[in-house]
């Protein structure tokens, strides 16, 4: 007998505390008690037991009372409970503007739900509350919908109809408000928008944005179209002609209030049960046809860190919520509207509720997706708009700040100022280019003393590489831009320094075999320079070193910006960057050396003129990045113009400031420095006897190089300063 006992009390505590599996639902809600919630989480521990799954669902629920800033501090809470590396809980209840920002953390629901769910909310609201990345991560426990409260006292009273449009809804309200007005009730208003300082003002401003799009199947407009203008401009039209500033700003607190004392005629809310006194039908449009409703309520995620076995089994509780069956039960009990548009043809529910003003609504999500923090987005949205509505700033000036706090901004292709800067470019790129035929001319003969045919074609096309940069800063920034820009940059540089460096090296004063070894093979040590650059250069663009960053300004145009990705790349940038400091700091040691050689005089002094206006230019671009000026255009035109300005005055150094010295013919300057170099020459011989002997440090040997005109310091052959003499070397070299 008591072995029965114990058996049926196992049976008992089975029935009552043991669970096969008990999944944690975390919810919120605005009050301690939620019949709704509680309802159905019931519900399904019920069916579950009856068909033997055996899985009960244990509530976590966070309400104004138990969490410190409820509204704000919910979404934070959820965010680092998906975030850490274990799960505690299994699913949430969300805010449907939450989707975006935890979209990371959560589950792809289609293996885990059932086909006729996918079937039921695959569409319709869904496809804009549900999906991160392609990805279904959130179906609706239920939404809240924008819809238009009509006063039936007055309607009946006067024989009017539901408006369908804006000036249909002020036309109807004036008549209203004036015959009001005859029999002495000054305290009726036409119109109460739900544009409180609170959150529901974003929803009602976005509502009636789309309202005034092209047709039912447009997008919503963009803050900067005709459209958006005309609904502002519609907005103030309303709020002056049938409702005063006070009330068309009245808090959610006021709002029924002033609903359920007769106090206006028309209304915007999200939908309640208030048939007894209202008509409720979709919000109006600029046109017939067109409505709006803004999308707010409840979603189910589930976290991606739970195992199998329990996302199966969540899948199995939404299944469950979202069956049209419990669905149709809740909307009755609680007048919870449902996410599935095929329940509003059932007669049961049609019955109880007014099925037609759910049916083909045309939704309007909040901009969720355009920044990370979407409270911030709606904080300074809702700030602009409460200032337009006062008056503060005008329509024009409202839709541009809008605007400005999460569009990018670039500057187009396509505009006045981008085809200034393509056309620019272009143009240089081909006077670049067509300055060949000038120095190949017989008349000029003077270019290729120094340096022959192929290596100003290098010189020239490494000018218009470095050119090509400013085609990559405009229009939308990818990862591919950024990385192109530094690709012009490194190769553009190479192009058009290596061939100064090989000149420099043939010319070197003092006979050795490296120097002999690029005066024979000067064009195989200028591919071999170029090949290594192209590979490094191949690595950037395979590597993809750069990402974009969006560069946030308040008040102002938002613009995006390149940024390395991580330290491994900022190593190998670095390693870049150092390989050509190398480079420009080898050219400037052998131009040092070479300064006095009377063989390529004018050439030296060319070269260092360049180094001056890159320096001098490199510098301002270090004080501009150092000053950190946040503006699109300032951005943008620096680079174009810091750019240019060096291709530019490094093309007119090399080119036309060396020819306007030419045909300076023989100058003073030249001739004094011959003059001068014989004077060296004999010091050099008279105190040979003194120094042949010792053995000079690195830098007496610069310093001695520095002073030489063209001889061998280490006893070659002299050398005369002659243009003949330069063409002998050159044509060695190549």
């Amino acid at each position: 007998m008591s072995s029965l006992l114990f058996f049926l009390l196992l049976i008992i505590l089975k029935s009552y505390f043991i669970h096969g599996l008990t999944l944690y639902f975390v919810t919120f809600s605005y009050s301690q008690t939620d019949s709704y919630l509680d309802g159905i989480i019931n519900d399904f521990n019920k069916y579950s037991k009856s068909i033997g799954d055996d899985i009960y669902i244990h509530k976590i629920l966070l309400c104004a009372a138990n969490t410190t800033s409820f509204v704000n501090d919910y979404a934070s809470t959820v965010e680092d409970m998906l975030r850490k590396d274990s799960a505690k809980y299994d699913f949430y209840m969300i805010n449907t503007i939450y989707t975006e920002r935890f979209g990371k953390y959560i589950t792809d629901l289609k293996p885990y739900v059932s086909e006729e769910t996918i079937k039921n909310y695959s569409n319709g609201v869904t496809s804009k509350i549900g999906y991160y990345k392609g990805k279904l991560v959130a179906l609706p426990m239920y939404v809240d919908v924008g819809i238009l409260y009509s006063n039936k006292n007055y309607l009946d009273k006067y024989n009017e109809k539901v408006p369908t449009t804006w000036d249909e809804l002020i036309e109807t309200a004036e008549r209203i408000k004036d015959k009001e007005k005859k029999i002495g009730n000054f305290e009726i208003e036409g119109y109460l928008p739900n544009m409180p300082e609170e959150e529901s003002s974003i929803c009602s401003a976005i509502e009636f944005l789309y309202s005034f799009r092209d047709s039912p199947e447009s997008d919503m407009p963009l803050y900067t179209s005709d459209n958006a203008l005309r609904a502002f401009k519609k907005l103030i039209e309303i709020k002056k002609r049938i409702c005063n500033e006070e009330n068309f700003l009245m808090p959610d607190s006021s709002f029924f209030v002033t609903m359920f004392q007769n106090k206006t005629i028309f209304s915007r809310f999200f939908n309640i049960p208030l048939e007894d006194s209202f008509y409720l039908s979709k919000l109006p449009g600029e046109k017939e046809g067109l409505s709006a409703s803004c999308v707010g309520g409840r979603t189910l995620i589930v976290d991606n860190k739970i195992s199998e076995e329990r996302k199966k089994a969540v899948g199995k509780a939404i299944d469950f919520f979202l069956s049209k069956d419990i669905q149709i039960k809740y909307a009755i009990q609680s007048g919870k509207h449902s996410g599935c548009d095929d329940i509003y043809y059932d007669k049961k529910l049609c019955e109880a509720i007014n099925c037609e003003v759910f049916r083909n609504m045309q939704y309007v999500t909040r901009p969720t997706s355009l920044l990370s923090n979407y409270d911030l987005y709606s904080l300074k949205f809702r700030t602009i708009f409460r200032n337009f509505l006062k008056g503060s700033i005008t329509a024009e000036e409202a839709l541009k700040q809008i605007d400005y706090i999460a569009s990018i901004y670039s500057i187009k292709y396509s505009s006045g100022l981008g085809y200034s800067i393509i056309g620019l470019t272009i143009a240089l790129i081909v006077i670049i280019m067509g300055t060949y035929f000038i120095i190949i001319n017989e008349n000029f003969k003077f270019f290729i003393n120094v340096m022959n045919k192929s290596y100003w074609i290098f010189t020239l096309l490494g000018l218009c590489v470095l050119l090509s940069y400013n085609f990559f800063v405009l229009d939308k920034i990818t990862p591919f831009k950024c990385n192109a820009k530094l690709v012009c940059l490194l190769l553009g540089s190479s192009l058009f320094l290596y061939p100064v460096l090989i000149i420099e090296l043939a010319n070197f004063p003092s006979s050795n075999k490296y120097s002999e070894s690029v005066k024979k093979n000067g064009l195989l040590y200028y591919i071999c320079f170029v090949f290594i650059d192209v590979i490094f250069c191949g690595l950037i663009l395979l590597l993809s070193p750069y990402k974009v960053k969006k560069e946030m300004i308040n008040e102002g145009m938002n613009y995006n910006i390149c940024v390395v990705n991580n330290n491994m790349h900022y190593i190998y940038l670095t390693i870049i960057i150092l390989l050509k400091i190398i480079l420009g700091f080898s050219v400037v040691l052998l131009t040092f050396i070479e300064w006095n050689r009377v063989s390529i005089f004018r050439d030296i002094r060319t070269i260092t003129s360049s180094f001056y206006i890159d320096i001098l230019l490199i510098g301002l671009l270090v004080i501009i990045r150092i000053i950190n000026i946040k503006n699109l255009y300032f951005y943008v035109l620096m680079r174009v113009f810091i750019i240019t300005m060096s291709i530019l005055a490094n093309y007119v150094t090399i080119i036309w400031i060396r020819m306007y010295s030419e045909f300076r013919g023989k100058n003073n300057e030249e001739r004094n420095l011959i003059k001068q170099s014989k004077s060296i020459e004999s010091e050099s011989k008279s105190s040979s006897s003194f120094s042949s002997n010792e053995k000079k440090t690195i830098k007496q040997k610069i310093i001695s190089y520095h002073y030489s005109t063209g001889s061998s310091i280490d006893g070659g052959s002299r050398i005369s300063g002659t243009s003949v003499l330069s063409k002998t070397i050159t044509s060695n070299v190549v």
